[in-house]
């Protein structure tokens, strides 16, 4: 089956992050309920719980980017003629490149999962704190499924592609800084970045609490 074949050998070019990326995923919910007992007070947890929580969407973000420049850096280096001599459709092959990666990224996310889980089940809390070990796994799965996604759409495409999205980039930011010299009050890639990372904006997950205690 080509798709087995295919995710073979995704995974022996994704396999030196998906193993690390998932011991670290592993690690973070126990560093971040490291010291925390129930003799504490509720604000020194909270505070040390806070301390750990912007890591978190950090993690998601590069495992996906990884993953993705992972799953095509074979391709970009022979300009996407491997993909050609295959006996598929070019959307089929990309399709079951990307199902293939985000089997893959299955691994750390059930791993983080697991971990969460354990982690918070064997500490006790100060009064007056909440564990959210399901909600804080479903936001880090969905937050490294929406990276790869974001990520491997923009290296799916040809170098021209990639040229394109970083000079749209490039030109909205140097437009942002034509128009506030001259309009101080207005600013363009102030707006921009808070339609994509606040509500309801794509990116809106990765601006969120991503804590595994909370009140």
């Amino acid at each position: 089956m080509i798709f087995l074949a295919m995710l073979r050998v995704q995974w022996r070019w994704c396999r030196g992050i998906i193993l690390p990326g998932a011991a670290v995923a592993a690690l973070l919910p126990f560093l971040t309920l490291r010291g925390i007992g129930p003799t504490m007070m509720p604000v020194e947890a909270m505070s040390g719980v806070k301390a750990w929580s912007p890591i978190y969407p950090a993690v998601a973000a590069l495992l996906g980017l990884l993953v993705a420049l992972a799953s095509w850096a074979s391709d970009r280096r022979g300009q996407h003629i491997h993909a050609l001599t295959l006996p598929i459709e070019r959307w089929k092959y990309v399709l079951l490149r990307f199902l293939g990666g985000m089997l893959l990224l299955a691994a750390p996310i059930i791993v983080f999962t697991a971990a969460a889980r354990w982690a918070t089940a064997s500490v006790v809390l100060p009064v007056g704190l909440t564990i959210y070990p399901w909600s804080l796994s479903f936001r880090f799965g969905v937050g490294v499924l929406l990276a790869f996604a974001l990520f491997f759409a923009i290296l799916s495409g040809t170098p021209r592609t990639a040229a394109i999205v970083l000079s749209l980039v490039v030109g909205v930011v140097l437009l942002d800084l034509f128009v506030a010299y001259f309009f101080p009050r207005v600013g363009i890639a102030n707006d921009l970045l808070a339609a994509l990372f606040n509500g309801p904006g794509p990116f809106a997950l990765f601006a969120g609490r991503w804590m595994l205690v909370d009140v």
